[in-house]
């Protein structure tokens, strides 16, 4: 679908499209009338909000060398970009993208790009034939982050809009977006302006300002505020000002004066504090007043009346609410209660400076142990004296004349003076305490607490510590809840709440906040950790969370016990540890649900075999093992394993999420054995790391000196023995160089798995789950087998799982899957619905059975797997190599089909599409309707079948073969080829599709007689002496064998009938070589269209002294000829159609003229000779 003509042009400034009544509207009317719209929407949004981010939209931070974009709004040039999530700069939409080393300015490229319903089905209506053109196509605003080096932002191409958002110098980023309220201004100067105005903007500054005010001299903002900020320093100053105005006051007084009149003197409408300096008591007696509300008719007899000016009456006016007089006896209470003249009553509610002192004297510093009590000297108490003893947690009160025993609690014996200290009560009682008191004898007893269902519900206390989760008594309690801050009746330690419960288990309420553990916590039986809160996607922080104390070195974190179950926990895993561990076959009904689990850290260090795993653990004689269990709605991020466990007895992984990592991090100097050269492509590495896993061929490592790095991968690792190092070889030339000083670091893949089933795994459904994980040692799923016992994978289901993980090709194993040699309760593998992107690896033997149906993966590789195979209806990218196929049938198969021979026979292959070649190894296999698109088709077993398949390539047949009704293409090749005797080869259409055409207007050959000329160079080579040639036109067919080339001229013996090519019709020249070839003793060939020839010639006979013998030729149309040697006996050539003037002849391969003749015994009649339609 093509767009029509673009009408718009934003100089003319249209405004309105006018629909005219009874005038077509053309698709060009309608695209103009939306840009006109959309033009005047940018426009404004360019001029009123120019281009920045309301929020941390396209905020960069982190390192520069793969910052972190944040996720948010910006505009740009009047367009809209959105981010929904934080994503590095190499996982932005448009990666790839190359970032130049150095300083530089960070900029988004914003371009628009019209879209169609084949870049985004979304656009078309489902409703819609798929063959149907959708009738609009939408433009779609595109961005990419780019960098480019220097202070200035580069030239940008046509319809692109460029907008620098941050700085980088000495590898610091700088944010230079325009951020907040954004009004048509802030230009930050990393904007272009090409395309029109795309919102570039100003900022006004005060200079620019005009201010028109006869009270000030200045013409401009900034000169009038820099006016007023002068007089004020003047006023300030005081004392410059206050002097000459106090001039005008005589000894006797001064007649009222209008201080604004005060030229030089006082310049504000205030008089400023330095001018009230002036103002003593007989100056100010001097200054007639109005009388006030006393009488008082000047200002000192107004300011001395103490009946009016109270202490802080003045801010009071200014600062309280309320009518005048309120304020004014709220003022009379503070100054009573300030001097002392009135305690704190009824009318007066103020406590006196000397209340408060008295109860202030009686508390004094507190201390930490009860020894320290006892040695506070004696000058520093007095009686009544109180204090905080914290490792007590309680209040002690001092009595000078008291006695008693010192008890080390109750009662405190100071070290040298009279009297005592006595215990008053614990600062904060625990809720035990509290309820032991309130229900001890001789208290009422507690009644009606929390709705007690009978009489004697609250007769105990174990009841009500049971209700209100607090723990402790004999019973213990049914469930706890669990407060980060510790509030009474809660339990901020985990493994005290679990103590807590009975020995029957409970719930564990757990709020958010986080919990640091600083050993591994032992769940009790039948036990519930709850957690409230919710995890939001990429925000687990609302969920309870627990995590390592610094320097945690335990197995595991939780050490779970039967019937467990953990829901909605955020679990941050340290190295080496596991973050919910079924500890010693104590996974029995495991039940994690909603959790997030996550590595602590992925930087390894120095320690190459390092692990974090987020459920399971090691499994063997005393190992983990899940039976019965769930996991489901789980997020596992970040971890070398995230489920590493035996699996079975109707364990459960269902809708969990695995994100994996890359790369983990380890020290550079532990890796590389001498210092990494810049332009070299190898470097030398140390045996531990080689050992370890984490450097081998094919592996992407990447290297870093915290500002460059390089990425590369290994194609050659060899052993230095005498040196013991080894010498790695590198896809590409170093970069930079390094030489593994401290904080350099190296980044590798060791092996790492989304889930890791232990030996012995059954009956286990994985289903539904989602992985993402990281690079090339990262398995989505793994089961593995034990190397002694052979016991591995049966009894599993593997359904409708979805993997995006990077790093994939085609053939990296994503899924390794090794059964158990045996079976029990069925014992077969169950793949279906799957969709991985790497290869499925399987091996086993003897009876369990691999099903693996309607899944879309990239290659299959089963060719070590004994046991039978159902491959039916899948998607591969790749190839599929299988071994004792039952069933291979309606795949779609990008690469080649291969079943090699086993232990067992019958592969049943229909309806599959092939792109590049299918081979059935197996006897008694069956190739029926497939399509072959290259490659062939090898049905080598004995007595096996291929039948109405479409191929391209040679089809190959066994010992007792068949095929029929095929269609087989070639290009100068060899169509069937049957070495091996007792052929059935019956129905196939056998085409060579190499030729070459000649028309008016492009005359490529001129062919007539007995000979043919090529006009143009090299086509000559395509026609060989031995080969036949077929010309046909629109009305002739004629075949001869070639006996010579000469130059661009081939020749034969018998001349043509007619004249092909030239300029007299269009005419072709087809090669004929696709030959029913090796024919060998008692086979049959019969109904065969054969662009070829016949070739009854070779293989290995097993019935008797001849090759090429016994064999029935019968009504095959032939365009070349049928060839024997001449030992040939009994064959029967009869009721065929040759188009070559030669029908049989002896000798292979075939050079004319043919000497001798075919045996006598040989029955050759009613064929027809040179069957050319003429």
């Amino acid at each position: 679908m093509t767009v029509s003509r673009n009408q718009f042009d934003e100089t003319k400034n249209w405004t309105e499209p006018e629909w005219q009544e009874g005038v077509p509207v053309m698709d060009a009317d309608l695209n103009l009338a939306m840009k006109i719209s959309k033009t005047g929407l940018r426009r404004a949004v360019c001029d009123f909000l120019g281009n920045g981010s309301p929020n941390d939209g396209f905020k960069l931070s982190g390192l520069a060398t793969d910052p972190l974009i944040h996720a948010g709004d910006i505009w740009i040039a009047g367009l809209k970009l959105e981010l929904s999530e934080d994503v590095h700069a190499s996982e932005q939409p448009n990666a790839p993208v190359a970032f130049p080393n150095g300083n530089g300015i960070w900029f988004i490229d914003t371009v628009e790009q019209l879209m169609t319903n084949a870049e985004d089905p979304a656009i078309r209506d489902y409703r819609l034939p798929a063959n149907v053109e959708t009738p609009v196509k939408v433009w779609k605003t595109d961005w990419t982050l780019r960098k480019a080096i220097g202070a200035s932002l580069p030239t940008p191409e046509p319809d692109h809009y460029y907008l620098g958002i941050a700085i980088e110098a000495g590898g610091v980023l700088t944010d230079i977006r325009n951020t907040g309220m954004i009004l048509a201004g802030a230009d930050t100067g990393y904007q272009n302006r090409v395309g029109g105005r795309p919102g570039s903007g100003h900022r006004h500054k005060d200079e620019d300002i005009d201010v028109q005010n006869p009270n000030y001299t200045g013409d401009t903002l900034e000169e009038v505020l820099n006016e007023i900020d002068s007089r004020i320093d003047v006023v300030q100053g005081g004392i410059g000002v206050v002097t000459p105005h106090a001039a005008t006051h005589g000894a006797g007084g001064s007649d009222q004066v209008n201080i604004a009149n005060l030229s030089g003197q006082c310049t504000q409408a205030q008089v400023s504090p330095a001018h009230s300096g002036l103002h003593t008591a007989s100056f100010n007696g001097g200054l007639p007043v109005s009388p006030d509300v006393n009488g008082n008719a000047s200002i000192g007899a107004h300011l001395a009346d103490t009946a009016i000016h109270r202490k802080n009456h003045n801010d009071l006016l200014s600062m309280q609410g309320g009518t005048p007089t309120e304020r004014y006896h709220l003022a009379l209470d503070l100054y009573n209660a300030a001097i002392g003249a009135a305690g704190a009553n009824a009318s007066n509610p103020f406590a006196t400076l000397g209340d408060l002192s008295g109860v202030a004297a009686k508390f004094a510093s507190p201390v930490q142990t009860v020894q320290n009590l006892r040695d506070i000297a004696a000058a520093n108490r007095s009686d009544k004296q109180v204090r905080l003893v914290e490792d007590k947690g309680s209040l002690y009160r001092f009595d000078e004349t008291a006695t008693g025993a010192d008890d080390g609690d109750g009662i405190i014996a100071p070290t040298s003076g009279t009297g005592r200290w006595f215990k008053m009560s614990s600062a904060v009682p625990d809720l035990s305490t509290v309820l032991a008191k309130g229900n001890s004898a001789g208290n009422k007893r507690i009644t009606e607490l929390l709705n007690p269902q009978t009489g004697t519900d609250a007769a105990t206390m174990d009841w009500v510590l049971g209700k209100i989760g607090a723990g402790g008594g004999t019973a213990q309690a049914a469930w706890i809840v669990m407060d980060p801050a510790g509030a009474p009746g809660t339990y901020s330690d985990l493994q005290q709440a679990v103590n807590a419960l009975g020995s029957g288990g409970g719930i564990i309420w757990v709020k958010p906040g986080t919990y640091t553990l600083n050993s591994h916590v032992t769940m009790k039986h039948n036990t519930i950790l709850y957690g409230l809160g919710s995890m939001e996607e990429g925000v687990p922080d609302v969920m309870p969370t627990f995590v390592p104390s610094a320097g945690f070195s335990d197995y595991c974190m939780l050490q779970a016990s039967p019937g467990n179950k953990f829901l909605n926990l955020w679990i941050k895993v340290p190295k080496n540890s596991i973050g919910i561990s079924p500890y010693r076959y104590y996974g029995s009904r495991l039940d994690v649900d909603g959790c997030f689990i996550e590595a602590e850290t992925t930087d390894f260090g120095s320690d190459f075999y390092a692990t974090t795993i987020g459920i399971g653990g090691e499994w063997g004689v005393w190992g983990q093992e899940i039976m019965n269990g769930k996991i489901r709605n789980c997020v596992f991020r970040r971890l070398r394993h995230g489920i590493y466990c035996e699996l079975n007895s109707n364990t459960v992984i269902e809708y969990n999420r695995f994100q994996g990592v890359s790369n983990f991090r380890y020290e550079l100097d532990d890796v590389i054995y001498s210092a990494v050269n810049q332009g070299s492509n190898q470097f030398r590495a140390t045996s531990a790391v080689v050992n370890a896993g984490l450097i081998a061929v094919g592996m992407t490592v990447g290297f870093s000196d915290g500002t460059n790095s390089d990425y590369k991968t290994v194609v050659d690792v060899v052993y230095d023995s005498m040196y013991g190092f080894y010498i790695c070889t590198v896809n590409s030339a170093f970069q930079h160089g390094y030489d593994g000083s401290p904080g350099q670091s190296f980044y590798s893949q060791p092996p790492s798995s989304g889930i890791t089933a232990g030996d012995n795994t059954h009956e286990t459904f994985i289903c539904f789950n989602y992985f993402d994980g990281g690079g090339n040692g990262y398995l989505d799923i793994n089961a593995v087998r034990n190397s002694d016992t052979n016991i591995g994978l049966l009894n599993a289901y593997i359904i409708g799982n979805t993997s995006e993980t990077l790093f994939v090709g085609t053939d990296k194993p994503t899924v390794k899957l090794q059964t158990s040699p045996y079976s029990f309760s069925g014992g077969d593998i169950l793949f279906l619905g799957n969709t991985f992107a790497g290869q499925i690896f399987v091996d086993g033997s003897n009876t369990v059975a691999f099903i693996c149906c309607d899944n879309n993966i990239g290659s299959i590789d089963a060719t070590d797997y004994e046991g039978r195979v159902v491959f039916n209806n899948n998607l591969c990218h790749g190839s599929v190599k299988l071994k004792n196929a039952a069933t291979a049938s309606g795949n779609y198969v990008m690469g080649n089909l291969q079943v090699i021979s086993g232990t067992t026979e019958k592969t049943l292959a229909v309806g599959n599409y092939v792109e590049s070649g299918m081979t059935l190894a197996g006897d008694y296999s069956v190739a029926a309707n497939n399509v072959i698109e290259d490659g062939g088709l090898s049905v080598g077993g004995k007595g096996s079948r291929a039948s109405g398949n479409s191929v391209r390539g040679t089809l190959t047949l066994g010992f007792w073969g068949s095929a029929t009704g095929n269609v087989i293409r070639t290009n100068k090749q060899v169509a069937i080829s049957a070495i091996v005797p007792r052929a059935q080869i019956a129905g196939n259409a056998c085409l060579d599709e190499f030729n070459i055409k000649s028309e008016d207007g492009s005359q490529k050959f001129y062919a007539t007689g007995t000979s043919c000329t090529f006009y143009t160079a090299g086509h000559v080579d395509n026609f060989q002496p031995g080969y036949c040639v077929t010309f046909q036109s629109s009305k002739d067919i004629e075949t001869r064998m070639i006996t010579g080339v000469s130059g661009n001229t081939i020749s034969w013996a018998d001349p043509l009938n007619s004249s092909y090519g030239g300029t007299s019709n269009t005419a072709w020249a087809y090669t004929n070589l696709a030959h029913i070839d090796g024919v060998s003793s008692l086979s049959v060939v019969t109904g065969n269209f054969v662009c070829g020839d016949i070739n009854v010639t070779g293989g290995v006979n097993l019935s008797c002294t001849f090759v090429g013998s016994s064999c029935v030729i019968n009504g095959n149309r032939v365009l070349g000829m049928m060839v024997t040697t001449a030992a040939a006996k009994k064959n029967a050539v009869m009721g065929n159609i040759f188009t070559n003037s030669k029908a049989v002849q002896p000798g292979w391969p075939k050079v004319y003229p043919f000497s001798g003749t075919p045996d006598n015994s040989n029955e050759i009649a009613h064929n027809i000779i040179n069957g050319s339609v003429i």
